[in-house]
């Protein structure tokens, strides 16, 4: 159960070598960090853009050496592959990578390389494997390069997607630079079953713990200020932030989606835990009336909270990147770094 008020804002690895330890595990506790690595992984910007461009080029020789065909059903069953057939698996790979022809040009725009040079020489960022229940999870822990008697507010970040979809990689991080220079510890964890992590990511089952287990690791940390958490996801990393990959979902899917639905338990959560809903309305993936369904919940629980509807907004809310940021970043400055109370209530600080 997670200890006092926590709050959260709601909305759409560098790699070790070998193998994750698995040698005396038994004797480590949950959060213990296990490993860490050098998480900004590029030396040079030109690298990075060298690297993104082979990236958005799809081999199909290296594909079917990488992935015969032969054992395309036991990849199918392993990885949720949504194809009827191998060549159709191939094909669909080969319309996404055309549509997502990588631009040099647009690239530079988004990610200009005075902003990049200021990220590197600004913040520690550093990839970590650490214990969740017996298990080596991949994860990340970025801070600013400032003195370590210096204790800072921490962010805990909840990846979307499943599996390898969805995994934290640079330009991830590089959407949470900015947090981190505005003065923000930010860790984060890839899930069980990802990046080399042992275990099975049951999409909000026993998974949730890897988040959990990153409590005790912001204890651990001389630097953070464990009175001062806050939270936040996109998609899926949303119901994490709440609370073939759901165990008994063929048999039972209301039994099994509804421990992992908000909507079924609002009257949970903490009342000190202000929470920041952010959607879309063209948003294409998740169906925008639940958000409002969790909006009139709260309500009706009386439970504070704050709702934004972004008018034509897609899943990732791209249209609105900038506001999208100011925005969590304005809450978590609030009742996280400030330490507030929501308007007209008189519980105790926002956070954890």
């Amino acid at each position: 159960m997670i200890r006092g008020p926590l709050l959260f804002a709601v909305f759409g690895l560098a790699s070790f070598v070998g193998e994750s330890p698995d040698q005396e595990q038994s004797t480590h506790q949950n959060g213990t960090i296990l490993e860490t690595a050098s998480g900004f992984q590029f030396a040079t910007y030109e690298e990075w853009i060298e690297t993104r461009g082979k990236q958005f080029t799809f081999n199909e020789a290296e594909f079917r050496k990488e992935y015969p065909p032969e054992r395309f059903s036991e990849y199918k069953a392993e990885l949720g592959v949504p194809f009827g057939t191998y060549d159709e698996w191939i094909q669909v790979l080969k319309m996404r990578f055309r549509a997502s022809e990588f631009s040099e040009k647009t690239f530079r725009e988004k990610y200009p390389p005075e902003e990049f040079q200021r990220y590197k020489e600004g913040i520690d960022v550093q990839a970590i494997r650490y214990m969740s229940d017996s298990l080596a999870i991949p994860g990340y822990l970025l801070r600013p390069r400032r003195s370590e008697a210096e204790t800072l507010p921490v962010i805990i970040y909840n990846r979307g997607g499943n599996r390898e979809v969805g995994r934290i990689e640079f330009e991830t991080l590089y959407s949470l630079f900015d947090m981190v220079l505005h003065g923000y510890i930010v860790v984060a964890s890839q899930y069980r079953g990802c990046c080399g992590g042992k275990g099975r990511d049951e999409f909000g089952g026993a998974d949730l713990n890897d988040v959990l287990n990153l409590f005790p690791l912001i204890d651990s940390l001389p630097f953070a200020d464990a009175s001062r958490i806050g939270m936040f996801g996109w998609s899926r990393g949303g119901m994490m932030t709440y609370s073939e990959l759901i165990p008994g979902y063929e048999s039972d899917k209301e039994g099994t989606l509804r421990p992992r639905s908000a909507l079924y338990w609002p009257d949970k959560l903490h009342k000190d835990t202000p929470l920041l809903l952010l959607q879309g309305s063209a948003d294409r993936r998740n169906d925008p009336l639940d958000v409002l369904r969790m909006a009139q919940r709260l309500y009706e629980n009386d439970h504070p909270f704050r709702l934004v509807f972004y008018e034509d907004g897609d899943h990732g809310l791209t249209q609105y990147e900038s506001d999208v940021r100011k925005s969590i970043l304005d809450w978590f400055d609030l009742y996280v770094r400030d330490s507030g109370s929501p308007p007209g209530r008189n519980s105790g600080p926002g956070s954890s």
